[in-house]
């Protein structure tokens, strides 16, 4: 089954997985199925933690993709995204590689 994890369910995944009910749990370590995450969902993570609003850096987000065996396909959400969004995720890209915002 494929799977699109929210931002909440990425953040709650690394930073108090206890909140997640036995059932959500199993779902998610089950192997069989794909978990993705949405590119605005980087963003999203990228723009608070440069806030100081989520203590979630971008070595975190490496490691929690890692870990869950996320998947990421920005280049197909970008056929359905707006300029600006397409943006503000390669802004969140060169975050997560590079620890700081760089313009792409």
């Amino acid at each position: 089954m494929r799977l699109l994890l929210d931002t909440v369910a990425l953040i709650f995944a690394v930073e108090s997985p206890e909140r997640f009910t036995k059932r959500s749990t199993a779902i998610l370590q089950n192997t069989e199925n794909i978990l993705e995450l949405s590119a605005i969902s980087l963003s999203e993570i990228a723009i608070k933690a440069a806030r100081g609003k989520l203590k979630f850096s971008a070595a975190d987000t490496r490691r929690a993709l890692e870990d869950l065996d996320l998947r990421v396909d920005v280049q197909r959400e970008s056929e359905y995204l707006t300029e600006f969004t397409v943006y503000t995720t390669a802004l969140s890209m060169n975050y997560l590689i590079r620890g700081k915002f760089i313009h792409p």
